[in-house]
């Protein structure tokens, strides 16, 4: 991927120019939501240096002048004026049973007469309406606005409990003046959200619990299989999960990637989070694979060495496979176009009509993609390298490429409806089995740079600063995830269109929703363009909207919600999501009480999802036996030598803290030692002690108990290693031995006993 400083603007001012902290500064910051310090994983208090500030700042889109108190006085004062020219606030959101403590800040002038109100559902019909006199509501604010001069007042409007019981939805709040003035004085959208997010049947009862099976879809290999997992590896998922008594079966991301990038394989940088990856159709599920002209080039021996060597080896290839797949959608979509049944194709037509502009311009950015890659590779990025006519899809040179590429655009269209078809048909084939949660989808925290979602709305992003995470217990050095992250005020003025799609289009076929990097949700680490991880800030977002949204859209489909807390999350954050009923996240391996002693199962919440690990982190045998400090330590992934002493001692006593977690709770199988140090530090760790730290991750309470095919397995690697791209192989390792044999392992088979019984 390219660097992101060579694809916008540079900054203002050179970065050796250090500002200085003033009053002035850290007013702006605050009003902006820029947080001056925070408390870190370890408990520090860390301070956002004058350099972080302004910077962030500058990538909010505020002047500072680099940090000159005059400019911030100024830039304050003209937020401050703003704020005072809204009548309501941009986004009213009503939680249900806090309607008599919820209040609506009214800003009019000081001699507002009374006005109308009207309160209209999103079906059209009106809910309800009255008449609201500012001067009998008590007065929360004052000020007195320049030009015109005027005295403006604001006041607390508790419209909420003086309405009648409104259906869950979005609607609209509009203020007339009195009288029969037809036109609106203000409108603002006025949503009537569910207390907590959805909650499937099974899980009511806060005694009852389900498990699953986590897999990296990709990883995953059987008879039929193109070289990587795919849709049709899902079903063989399910299968399982309805035999074997699991209640979900989780998978990394789906989300489309960039165009001619296979290379450019991680899940949680993509191209679109709206659409699907095209690499994961089964292609024999497509209409057309069993047609004789596309026999004929399958069975060719070219083609089937094509497959094998797609198929072989200990990583994914990803380019071979995608140039298998893509010559292989080719053929299918020629044949579908000219010998597709009817139906088919009105089942396509209807489809993108559904799907509208948002398709389209996906597709379109594909086939740009597409255009552009074959110029040469410098171009094969995306749009920050293209010619600069092409950076906007409204620009006239863009509009006609898109015409003259219109017949390429069907084709990626034809791919996300294939996608969408067979996630369908996953989904009825959960409900079929009665599979209490069925898939557990992912959605990832941003999208990269050179994607669909930023060249085609590219005002909802900042482009001069990169979300990640101060160092923390999961990376010393702190992570730069290369995602430019949203503008909090551009989402408020969309009405966070952009928002719900997202969780629209992620829960229409999942039963439950991991929303990755939760926090985010409640504040962002953004870290300024040309400094590292350790030099950001927090950047506030409204987390009760958001949260309001999410459980309404939660509700709507039918889909539970878990947050991923983990890393530099205070406490109440996590108590405000799970008030909400998003389920938080808890790796066994991570809940500590001091250095060296694993927390008892009754100090997890009911409301969780509970496992040994996750994908940032070493699997149970790669722990077990410190892979993961070698590993890291190779790599330069620790901030000093003492850093690798440090952990390679310590070691010893985390698998002591295992053991004794396991004796305490008398789960320590009968003939074992008690003692670390009689287990060589190179060898696995033995398969019935796996088999007892599950047992001890069954008797939390938590209400999902999640096991990772690669801990049942006993592998001893690591999915991703944050903070490298090429130098661990991130998102490409294969299963070293078919699903099917996978599945049928004894050591699966003795964990999902233990956690479910």
């Amino acid at each position: 991927m390219m660097p992101i400083d060579t694809a916008i603007s540079p900054l203002a001012f050179p970065l050796e120019t250090l500002p200085q902290f003033s009053e002035a500064l850290i007013s702006l910051a605050q009003a902006y939501g820029v947080e001056t310090h925070f408390v870190d994983v370890y408990g520090q208090r860390q301070a956002a240096t004058p350099t972080a500030l302004v910077q962030v700042l500058h990538a909010l889109g505020v002047p500072t002048q680099n940090g000159c108190p005059m400019a911030c006085q100024e830039a304050l004062a003209q937020h401050l004026a703003a704020q005072w020219q809204q009548v309501l606030p941009p986004y009213c959101l009503v939680r249900q049973g806090e309607e008599a403590h919820h209040t609506l800040r009214l800003q009019l002038p000081s001699t507002s007469p009374p006005l109308r109100w009207q309160i209209k559902l999103e079906t059209g019909d009106v809910a309800a309406e009255g008449t609201v006199d500012p001067h009998t509501l008590s007065m929360v604010g004052h000020t007195t606005r320049p030009q015109p001069q005027e005295a403006l007042s604001a006041w607390a409007w508790p419209l909420a409990s003086q309405l009648p019981t409104l259906p869950f939805g979005y609607h609209t709040l509009a203020l007339f003046a009195a009288g029969e003035a037809p036109e609106a004085l203000a409108t603002a959208p006025f949503v009537y959200t569910p207390r907590t997010c959805y909650l499937p049947p099974a899980l009511q009862n806060p005694t009852h619990s389900l498990w699953g099976l986590a897999v990296q879809l990709y990883s995953l290999c059987t008879p039929t299989t193109w070289g990587m997992g795919d849709l049709g590896t899902v079903h063989s998922l399910l299968q399982w999960a309805a035999q074997a008594g699991a209640g979900l079966i989780a998978l990394n991301p789906l989300h489309q990637l960039l165009a001619h990038q296979p290379q450019q394989c991680s899940p949680y940088s993509p191209s679109s989070r709206r659409y699907t990856n095209p690499l994961y159709l089964e292609v024999e599920a497509l209409w057309g694979f069993n047609h004789p002209e596309f026999q004929v080039w399958w069975q060719t021996p070219a083609t089937q060495s094509q497959w094998q060597a797609a198929r072989a080896g200990e990583q994914v290839n990803y380019p071979a496979v995608a140039a298998l797949k893509q010559a292989a959608f080719e053929r299918l979509f020629a044949l579908f176009e000219t010998q597709a049944p009817q139906t088919l194709h009105a089942a396509f037509t209807t489809f993108c009509q559904t799907e509208g502009e948002p398709l389209a311009h996906t597709a379109t950015y594909d086939a740009f993609c597409e255009h552009f890659a074959a110029q040469g590779p410098e171009a094969s990025w995306g749009w920050p390298v293209w010619p600069s006519a092409y950076h906007s899809p409204n620009s006239p040179e863009s509009k006609a490429l898109a015409a003259q590429l219109a017949p390429r655009q069907r084709y990626f269209q034809y791919l996300q409806w294939a996608a969408h078809q067979q996630l369908e048909a996953l989904q009825t084939q959960s409900t079929q089995a009665q599979l209490p949660v069925g898939l557990y989808m992912d959605l990832a925290v941003g999208t990269q740079l050179g994607s669909a979602e930023v060249w085609g709305n590219p005002s909802l992003y900042s482009h001069h600063a990169s979300l990640g995470c101060p160092p923390d217990a999961f990376n010393a050095l702190g992570q730069n995830w290369g995602l430019p992250p949203t503008l909090p005020q551009a989402w408020a003025t969309e009405g966070y269109a952009s928002f719900l799609a997202l969780l629209r289009c992620t829960m229409r076929y999942a039963g439950a929703l991991r929303i990755d990097h939760a926090v985010a949700l409640f504040r962002a680490f953004w870290i300024p363009q040309g400094l590292d991880a350790r030099d950001g800030a927090y950047v506030g977002y409204p987390h009760e909207v958001l949260l309001g949204l999410l459980a309404l859209e939660s509700h709507r489909n039918h889909c539970m919600v878990v947050g991923e807390d983990l890393g530099t999350v205070p406490e109440w954050m996590r108590e405000t999501l799970l008030n909400w009923q998003v389920f938080s996240y808890r790796l066994v391996m991570h809940e500590k009480e001091g250095s060296h002693r694993y927390k008892t199962p009754k100090a997890y919440p009911i409301h969780a999802l509970v496992s040994i690990g996750t994908h940032d982190l070493p699997s149970l045998q790669a722990y077990w036996q410190g892979k993961d400090i070698t590993l890291r330590h190779e790599l330069n992934l620790l901030p000093t030598p003492e850093h690798h002493h440090t952990e390679w001692a310590d070691r010893p006593l985390l698998r002591q803290a295992l053991l004794d977690a396991l004796i305490h709770h008398g789960l320590m199988p009968e003939g074992y030692s008690h003692d670390q140090a009689d287990y060589p530090a190179e060898a696995p760790l033995p398969e019935a002690l796996v088999v007892a730290l599950h047992r001890f991750m069954a008797q939390t309470p938590c209400q999902l108990k999640v096991v990772g095919l690669e801990d049942a397995l006993g592998l001893a690697w690591q999915i991703n290693l944050p903070g490298t791209v090429d130098q661990h192989p991130n998102w490409r390792q294969r299963l070293p031995i078919p699903l099917q044999e996978a599945l049928a392992s004894p050591l699966l088979a003795g964990i999902g006993q233990a956690v479910k019984a």
